[in-house]
């Protein structure tokens, strides 16, 4: 039997593809209009760790962008706020990372960094780790500069 399609169903047809055609485009360009995110930290997020790191590590999913007037930035605290990283952090395309300091003692730190993708737009945010090292140093036994406060310093929002 042959069924003939009426003005009517042709109408029900004709809105049903006009209902799903907008969420095809949305679809389709969702990935495009993606932002760059942190994917991977040494220490991991959240972590204990029972060796003290001698760096911490942020990696990207997008390659950052620095110089002419953008500058990224990480800042290791531990929980009285003194600062732990020994120099600037420096990026290596998706990667900034940033030494700590010597014989880092047992404790919670807090990471906190503001970097900016090549798409421009820019991230401040934070994270934690720990380290619970049996042979660590006691603290307040750091290098000179290492576990001191910084002056004026503020935490990236989480």
């Amino acid at each position: 039997m042959h069924h003939q399609t009426t003005p009517v169903r042709r109408a029900a047809r004709a809105a049903a593809g006009l209902t799903l055609l907008p969420a095809l485009v949305v679809a389709g360009a969702a990935p495009a209009a993606a932002h760059d995110e942190l994917i991977r930290t040494a220490p991991a997020v959240g972590e204990t760790v029972t060796t003290a790191p001698s760096e911490v590590s942020l990696t990207f999913s997008g390659e950052l962008i620095d110089g002419e007037g953008i500058q990224n930035l990480v800042q290791v605290r531990d929980a009285d706020g003194n600062q732990w990283q020994s120099a600037a952090g420096t990026g290596d395309g998706p990667t900034f990372s940033a030494p700590l300091c010597e014989g880092l003692p047992n404790g919670d730190y807090e990471v906190a960094y503001r970097v900016v993708y090549s798409d421009g737009h820019s991230e401040e945010r934070s994270f934690d780790f720990a380290v619970d090292d049996p042979a660590a140093p006691a603290a307040g036994t750091a290098p000179q500069g290492c576990g001191t406060a910084v002056a004026g310093a503020s935490t990236a929002a989480s």
